[in-house]
């Protein structure tokens, strides 16, 4: 068998009873299941989440000269997934965060992994307390340096998004978050994100991340045409008044652009904008304790009721 410190041989009575099978009555006290000890699981399986199976299986070669092949690899990391999975819910992680400071940010998004059956989403939903920053002119915004969390907790899984919801309202009932009075959800616009967060948080704020949102903004200041630096302006413009009025501020923005230009123009592209918003999604928020000159350095936003 193969231990933290390399492969083993051990030898040790098997013992068969008719009713309870046969068993090697040792292997609980030596903390035995399989060829791998307890130790030695922890090192595989560090390796098969940090590398793909294949690659593991040479990392432990060349730091361990361990012989386990990736499918061994695989199985026990897969196996150990699980066993933590099972136990999350008796985790001790809920009182200090409850009693961590700062305020509720659920951050909800995918992104791809290649799997055996082809490319999939691991979506993952990240639960954190952080405290309000000092702070800064929407023209300084991309100069802030956010408070780093004062706590946090993660789920994660390839799963569809409705698996991935019951999973999201689980944890949010073991951290206390789904009845938290404030709490705030960044997504990137994704349908699926907006449908989790109305059904599983309720009454927390939606929040449209700034950089999926200059995408769309950038998106349609291109399709207007001109030269790069007009676009660049345009954007620059955008990007401002989002920081400084918010959604209404953006809407009627954008109103007075496409009002300078072809009908056609107008007729074309201004559908990018309804879909960004939709009116059964969270209303575009603005930061708490907005003053005109001023914006939230954490980033913390309260929803507003305006929604298109």
């Amino acid at each position: 068998m193969t231990t933290a410190l390399g492969p083993i041989e051990v030898c040790r009575p098997y013992l068969w009873h008719p009713t309870e099978s046969g068993r090697f009555t040792a292997d609980e006290l030596l903390g035995l299941d399989g060829f791998l000890t307890r130790h030695a699981r922890r090192l595989v399986t560090l390796a098969g989440i940090e590398h793909s199976f294949a690659r593991a299986q040479q990392v432990l070669a060349e730091f361990c000269g361990w012989d386990v092949d990736d499918e061994v690899i695989r199985q026990t990391t897969h196996a150990e997934a699980r066993r933590v999975a099972e136990q999350r819910p008796e985790r001790n992680d809920a009182w200090p965060f409850a009693q961590a400071e700062g305020e509720i940010e659920v951050l909800i998004d995918a992104g791809k992994v290649n799997t055996r059956t082809g490319w999939r989403d691991v979506k993952f939903g990240l639960f954190l307390k952080r405290k309000p920053g000092p702070a800064a002119t929407p023209a300084g915004w991309d100069e802030r340096h956010l408070p780093p969390p004062t706590t946090r907790a993660v789920v994660a899984a390839i799963e569809e998004a409705e698996s991935f919801g019951a999973r999201l309202r689980r944890e949010s009932d073991r951290l206390g978050v789904t009845t938290a009075p404030a709490v705030t959800v960044l997504g990137d616009g994704a349908e699926w994100i907006w449908n989790l967060a109305s059904e599983h948080l309720p009454q927390a704020a939606g929040v449209l991340d700034m950089y999926h949102l200059m995408e769309h903004v950038s998106g349609a200041m291109k399709a207007m045409g001109g030269a790069g630096d007009a676009i660049r302006t345009r954007c620059d413009a955008a990007r401002q008044v989002v920081l400084s009025e918010g959604k209404p501020g953006l809407e009627r923005w954008l109103g007075a652009v496409f009002a300078g230009t072809r009908r056609s123009a107008r007729r074309s592209h201004c559908w990018t904008w309804p879909r960004m918003w939709p009116s059964t999604r969270p209303g575009w928020g603005t930061p708490s304790g907005w003053r005109p000159d001023e914006a939230s350095a954490a980033g913390w936003w309260k929803g507003g009721s305006n929604s298109s």
